[in-house]
This record gives structure tokens, C-alpha cells and sequence, in this order.
């Protein structure tokens, strides 16, 4: 089963949608890695990228969360300056992403929502290929939602480094999805 895993690092979470657009959550990171589940997880091609968002990083935590963006990814103002903005990479993460015959992500529908609203500021829709969601298809192992982390204990006994950065995401979901696969789940 080819699949397209990725992950998105953003500037909060998405605020209700009577908010205006230009104060909802911005992408800062995402990281998309075309995958092949039945051979081992092999890396076909990926797309890493950090993206300036429109305004600085904010000291003070977004809304509901309790950690800055900083704080919880590790990414700071420095790093994203010289970083191209969404709308100069929104074609390549388009070609990443509607090319594919399935996308996967951990909480998909909170990835979607985030690139949706990043190509509805550019006035453009993306068109998304079948959505996996890991969260949902889960559910059933303990009985409830699983965070990655958990989730990669669950099917291997142990975490993973570097939580919340885009790519380690990716890569240990990619890790988790092989074994569902393996287990039939997805």
C-alpha cells in the first residue's frame, strides 16, 4: 500500500470558524513522506519544510494551549525568518499531497483543517485523495483516543524522540502504520 504519512507543526490550534481568517492558527512545519506500508515503510519521496508564518511566534501560549508554540515544538522566531511562506510552497505540498492514492496522519482531520485553511487564504481549495486517520483507527486497541506517543508504546514498548517536530512524527507514525498494517488494520 503506497500512502503519503504526514504532519503539520503549527502556531495553535484551530479557533472556532467565526474567527477570521487571518487570526486562525498558521502551518510553521510540515514534513510528508510517500511511503510504501507493505515494504517495510520504504521511503519513496519526502517534502520537509519550515514556513515563516505571517506574524512572529508568540510568547504567551495560543489559545487553549498552555505551552507556547516554541515551548511545545521547539521551533523558534530565528529559525523560521529566512523560511519561505506557505504561499510559496503550497504547490509543492499540493503535489505531494492530492497525488497520492491515500494521505495518512495521526488526528488527520486537524491536518486537513490546518493546509484547508492555509490554501483558503491563497483563494484556493486543495483536493485531498482518501484520508486515513491513525487516531480513529485505533480506537479500539485500548479503548479510547491514543496521542502518538502512546500509540507507538502501545505497538512497541517504548517512545520516540522529539515529539511534536513534524518529521520524527512522521517517521515514527510511519513505524506504527507498517505494524497496523501488518496487523491488518489498516
Amino acid at each position: 500500500m503506497i500512502a503519503v504519512v504526514f504532519d503539520t507543526e503549527t502556531t495553535g490550534l484551530i479557533s472556532n470558524h467565526s474567527i477570521k481568517i487571518n487570526q486562525q492558527a498558521e502551518i510553521i512545519e510540515f514534513y510528508g513522506e510517500e511511503v510504501d506500508l507493505a515494504d517495510n515503510g520504504k521511503m519513496l519521496r519526502e517534502l520537509d519544510l519550515l514556513i515563516k508564518p505571517s506574524r512572529p511566534l508568540s510568547d504567551t501560549p495560543a489559545f487553549g494551549e498552555k505551552k507556547t508554540t516554541t515551548q511545545i515544538t521547539g521551533i523558534t522566531n530565528a529559525m523560521l525568518a529566512d523560511c519561505p511562506t506557505f504561499g510559496r510552497v503550497a504547490n509543492d505540498i499540493e503535489g505531494l499531497l492530492s497525488t497520492a492514492k491515500f494521505v495518512i496522519a495521526h488526528n488527520v482531520s486537524f491536518d486537513q483543517e490546518m493546509i484547508d485553511l492555509e490554501f483558503e487564504r491563497l483563494h484556493r481549495m486543495m483536493a485531498w485523495p482518501r484520508a486515513i486517520c491513525t487516531v480513529e483507527s485505533t480506537i479500539h486497541l485500548k479503548g479510547g483516543r491514543l496521542n502518538l506517543t502512546k500509540l507507538h508504546e502501545h505497538l512497541f514498548g517504548m517512545a520516540f524522540a522529539d515529539a511534536h517536530r513534524a518529521k520524527h512524527d512522521v517517521q515514527a507514525l510511519i513505524r506504527c502504520c507498517v505494524e497496523l498494517f501488518k496487523r491488518g488494520i489498516l
